[in-house]
């Protein structure tokens, strides 16, 4: 069944995580979504971990999207990129601020043709600002927002309700434990004494049991393979097989959504790069004669060239 933005178009032009995250979750609650890859690829579609031809990392977040490739240095492209926008009711970015600007695809130019649109625009110091051109991913903002060093404070002040979880409570004394500097180069011992302790319990749930009595959460280390193997997993729809465009297929997280008068569908397939190109251009407007002008004039990454590369490298 269609889900609660049933019927509305997001336009991606975004790569890597943030960007993809975001319209992956507006298409799990029923957007129509088509990404926009340049030429030389979203970098995702190459990294780890990757099972056949499609990385799984670039599998979870954009599988079900549309796909059209188009090399904005070259002006037709940026007609192609004007027209998907005029259809759009949500677009995405995560350049770094302005970036979008210089193709003519920033806020105000999409305003002026499509001023109901939403236009998303990501980034990791904001639109403006002394720190606004600087690149980031999650790691680094982390580091300068004080996630790292807090989590890290934040270990170490934990040991004493592992301690009480243990029923340990003299290994605070101890010298070697004292502090976290001592705690780290007495790791060895610390780690033995632990594991000796959760080694003493017939299985997990008394080992939760006693975390539990302690107030402290505890999740076993798992794979996807796992979880979806778990009663929980299957009550809630957790995790869903997906094909790697390969012969094989991937297990990703399901959507994370449950409604009371909706079932929505299964997640589609990830698009190889330029797949869509024919399709969406045609219900642009542009013709066989044209779409293959399209082609020569590289505005459009041909659909076939860009699956053979992808089933050949």
């Amino acid at each position: 069944m269609a889900g609660p933005l049933d019927g509305l178009k997001v336009i991606d032009f975004s790569r890597v995580l943030a960007g993809p995250l975001c319209s992956r979750t507006l298409l799990d609650l029923g957007a129509d979504v088509t990404k926009v890859e340049p030429p030389s690829a979203d970098v995702a579609r190459f990294s780890a971990p990757s099972d056949g031809k499609m990385s799984g990392y670039y599998a979870q977040q954009n599988a079900g999207k549309r796909n059209i490739s188009l090399d904005l240095n070259v002006p037709k492209a940026r007609e192609i990129a004007l027209r998907l926008c005029d259809t759009a009711d949500i677009i995405v970015e995560n350049f770094r601020a302005g970036a979008l600007a210089s193709f003519g695809l920033d806020y105000a130019s999409i305003a002026e043709r499509n001023p109901k649109a939403v236009y998303v625009s990501i980034t990791g110091y904001g639109q403006g600002g002394p720190w606004s051109s600087r690149m980031a991913y999650a790691p680094t903002v982390q580091a300068e927002a004080g996630f790292t060093a807090n989590s890290m404070d934040h270990y170490s002040k934990a040991l004493r309700f592992f301690l009480a979880a243990m029923r340990r409570g003299d290994l605070v004394k101890d010298p070697r434990f004292a502090t976290a500097a001592s705690r780290k180069s007495n790791f060895d011992a610390l780690h033995k004494i632990v594991q000796t302790w959760i080694s003493s319990f017939p299985n997990n749930q008394t080992l939760d049991a006693q975390f539990d009595e302690a107030k402290i959460a505890m999740g076993e280390i798992r794979n996807l393979a796992e979880l979806a193997d778990t009663e929980w997993a299957d009550y809630w729809g957790a995790t869903q097989d997906v094909s790697d465009r390969a012969g094989g297929n991937y297990t990703l997280p399901g959507r994370p959504w449950k409604f009371s008068a909706n079932r929505l569908e299964p997640l589609g397939d990830p698009a190889f790069q330029g797949e869509h190109n024919h399709i969406i251009c045609s219900e642009l407007g542009f013709d066989l004669s044209e779409i293959a002008e399209l082609e020569e004039l590289g505005a459009i990454t041909p659909a076939s060239a860009v699956a053979s590369e992808s089933a050949t490298t």
